[in-house]
């Protein structure tokens, strides 16, 4: 008895290993999540913001409800990648039930271009309103100064310049890359969900403007190419070349903005997704997912946090892993199957059958009634009933001693500890008791084996004796 004892505190000061916490969501509460790099918690009633409960890495979800709405806090998308796996699974607390009584008792889930422009487009310019050596000198300095000193024809070259002009006019396509950049960065940059959407609306204006003014600029480099291509004229080479750098120099710039814009258009679809279905009742939480639990049913949701960083290049990439839950969703129970291992002391009157000798020298059928008293490996399903108590709570339970052909069943109830999942027990024992078959009681057999040939086992109804248990939930 000592030694049971003595195995009893032993597993009773087990440290709890590999705990899941455990949240209770209510007929009225809702399921808001708030994401940061410190930590991860819910809050379940939006009266009481600051009535929060942790997720751990792993967490049960206990539903009072056949569904749940998960509202998360507004993370920027361009900062942090948050990822929502969720599966269909069985029950596992059915499928603990079922693996109980199976082994121990029946040995049992694109890029947008910009428009396209062709020749059609094009309007040809018309010089005949062009004169004058001084007006091209004084409207454009910089491009009249940089012909060599005598080379300047203000009849043929006055119409080259102007169409020079006519392709370069108002177009500022480096001013546009800077600003486009600049969004990105503060759409990046976003904070809240005011300065997101703030980021969001100059995003969208820049991108109208480009959009506007898009058919007009294939024309002028188009037009530009055209002009540069025709001059064959040997006086005219430096024009030519000039107009065929700026050709290059332009149609650079605009390759390098369209690119920057598929980026912005996939960033401000981010926001806008992001901001999707706000919560009426809860600033800056919003509603990423619905999900439905069917009878005999639960729900595994994977939650994975990484940390993006954006590149020289204005690209988004993941930098690093912060953290990952991993959720068990599933309805709400007052009673929590769990399989457990254990000892359990037995005190039992069994049945026993031998032979003896009698005056003849023969031997003959004995009957004797034994009381044993041991100490036994047991393998038990508890039934904890909820009372809302992380220190105690009573529990029914059925046991087996799995290393016997006829094992001791044990029924019984006790308490459990569900911080450590330790629980102590006591009930009735039941067993299979031998019966004699055609032999009776001081019948002369030949020898043992006749006695056991003719013994059969059945069940009992009645109990055998009182057990003590001692056992660990792993």
């Amino acid at each position: 008895m000592n030694r049971l004892f003595i195995i009893g505190l032993l597993i009773f000061c087990l440290p709890v290993q590999g705990q899941k916490s455990s949240i209770k969501i209510g007929k009225h509460e809702n399921f808001f999540l708030t994401i940061n790099e410190e930590e991860t918690y819910v809050v379940l009633d939006k009266n009481f913001k600051s009535n929060t409960e942790p997720i751990r890495q792993e967490t049960n979800i206990n539903l009072k409800r056949n569904s749940i709405d998960i509202y998360l806090n507004w993370v920027n998308p361009l900062q942090y990648k948050i990822i929502f796996q969720d599966s269909i699974i069985n029950d596992p607390r059915i499928e603990e039930i079922k693996k109980y009584f199976k082994e121990n008792f029946t040995g049992l889930a694109g890029g947008t271009s910009l428009l396209k422009a062709t020749s059609s487009n094009i309007r040809p310019l018309d010089c005949s309103n062009i004169n004058g050596q001084d007006k091209v000198s004084k409207l454009f300095p910089e491009v009249y100064n940089s012909f060599p000193a005598g080379s300047f024809n203000a009849g043929t070259d006055l119409c080259k310049y102007w169409q020079l002009m006519y392709a370069t006019l108002n177009l500022d396509l480096n001013k546009e890359e800077e600003k486009i950049k600049k969004i990105i960065k503060s759409i990046y940059a976003a904070k809240t969900p005011s300065e997101a959407l703030q980021s969001h609306s100059d995003g969208i204006d820049i991108i109208k403007r480009l959009n506007d003014s898009d058919k007009e600029i294939i024309a002028r480099l188009f037009y530009l190419n055209q002009e540069s291509e025709a001059i064959e004229d040997d006086s005219m080479q430096v024009l030519k070349q000039k107009m065929q750098n700026l050709h290059q120099n332009i149609s650079s710039s605009y390759d390098n903005i369209k690119k920057l814009v598929v980026l912005l258009k996939t960033y401000l679809g981010q926001i806008e997704s992001s901001l999707k279905k706000e919560a009426l009742d809860f600033d800056n939480h919003y509603r990423i997912k619905t999900l439905k639990l069917e009878r005999g049913n639960s729900i595994e949701l994977s939650i994975s946090i990484s940390k993006l960083e954006l590149k020289d290049d204005f690209s988004v990439v993941e930098k690093s892993k912060i953290k990952e839950h991993h959720l068990l969703i599933q309805k709400y129970d007052f009673v929590t199957p769990k399989i457990a291992t254990g000892v359990f002391y037995s005190s039992a009157s069994l049945n026993s059958f031998g032979v003896a000798t009698n005056d003849n020298d023969e031997l003959i059928v004995t009957k004797n009634d034994i009381d044993k008293n041991t100490a036994l490996t047991g393998v038990f399903l508890n039934f904890n009933f909820d009372i809302g108590s992380q220190f105690i709570s009573p529990l029914f339970q059925i046991g087996v001693d799995p290393t016997k052909e006829r094992p001791y069943l044990c029924v019984g109830g006790g308490i459990s500890i569900p911080t450590n999942n330790f629980a102590i027990s006591i009930g009735p024992i039941w067993t299979w008791n031998p019966e004699l078959n055609d032999l009776d009681i001081d019948d002369v057999v030949d020898s043992t084996s006749v006695l056991e040939e003719d013994l059969t086992y059945e069940f009992s109804t009645s109990p055998r004796g009182f057990y003590i248990g001692f056992n660990y939930s792993f």
